[in-house]
């Protein structure tokens, strides 16, 4: 059974996330330098294969984010978003490794990038 992601749900939590990280609800954010203040949190980037564009890796409260580098800024930038809700909000992987399409695979990998989008250009109050 196919089960519809959760919108309103995946943009509190790209709220939450903000907040939790002393960034406003509503400017753009630079993925690259916020990552940066995240307690045991490191990220590496990597020229991976053409089509893994990261992965996140958790032990115990230690994890890393390691995003490939052949990429452009702008999807690194994304794939540091996407990967920031495998570190919070999926409890059930160790390893998540994640493909370059964007909007595929499972219900995890399509939560994660409707919370990289909303994360780093949230909605305007206007428009929710």
């Amino acid at each position: 059974m196919i089960k519809m992601i959760d919108k309103i749900k995946i943009f509190k939590q790209s709220i939450s996330i903000r907040k939790k990280l002393g960034e406003s609800d509503s400017s753009p954010i630079d993925a690259f330098a916020i990552v940066q203040n995240i307690p045991h949190l490191s990220l590496v980037l990597y020229p991976m294969g053409e089509n893994i564009s990261g992965m996140c890796v958790k032990i115990g409260k230690e994890a890393v984010i390691a995003i490939n580098s052949s990429m452009s800024i702008g999807r690194q930038n994304f794939s540091i978003a996407h990967e920031l809700y495998h570190y919070y909000f999926d409890d059930n992987q160790k390893i998540t490794i994640c493909k370059k399409n964007i909007g595929e695979g499972n219900d995890l990998e399509q939560c994660a990038d409707q919370f990289a989008s909303y994360f780093l250009i949230p909605l305007d109050d206007e428009i929710s």
